[in-house]
């Protein structure tokens, strides 16, 4: 494990109460300093991101979604083989292909939804996303700490350990 480095992207608004998940979550990591483990906090997506997003072995995007779901989400991410927007406002896939497009290789990639239900001004959570901050990060966790981490070099996240937080 020592040449696989995890990168956690939190990303969102944290004055729209439940939309700045993401960063909270990834604050919440880097002050706890994971071994093997880059953490970036930040409002939105961008370009930029693609510099580091290439020198890791796996990414996690984490973000909130609105939803009426109770439970986060985990999904393998791809890059997108056509993009339209190299502004601001990226999305997970368009910057794993922009990636590719740049270094000519993407990593392993997670999207971790975190459901939300009030994005107004303010800098509370709701109950909700509060209890999916919770799980999220649990998930990280076990995902990162996983024995079978090997498993994530070959691609193979048919058997995510972090399955059991789907409910």
């Amino acid at each position: 494990m020592n040449n696989f480095k995890i990168l956690i992207i939190g990303y969102g608004n944290t004055l729209r109460n439940d939309d700045g998940v993401g960063v909270r979550i990834a604050e919440i990591i880097a002050e706890e300093n994971w071994t093997n483990v880059q953490v970036i906090a930040t409002h939105q997506l961008t370009p930029e991101l693609a510099a580091d997003i290439a020198d890791a072995s796996l990414v996690i995007f984490v973000d909130a979604v609105l939803s009426n779901q109770t439970d986060i989400r985990i999904e393998k991410l791809a890059a997108v083989t056509e993009w339209n927007n190299l502004g601001h406002a990226e999305s997970p896939a368009s910057l794993l292909a922009l990636t590719q497009a740049i270094y000519q290789q993407t990593p392993r990639a997670l999207g971790i939804f975190i459901p939300a239900i009030n994005c107004e001004f303010g800098e509370e959570l709701s109950t909700i996303t509060q209890k999916g901050l919770t799980k999220a990060i649990e998930a990280i966790r076990k995902i990162i700490t996983s024995e079978d981490l090997t498993e994530y070099q070959k691609q193979d996240f048919d058997n995510l350990p972090a399955d059991n937080f789907q409910e």
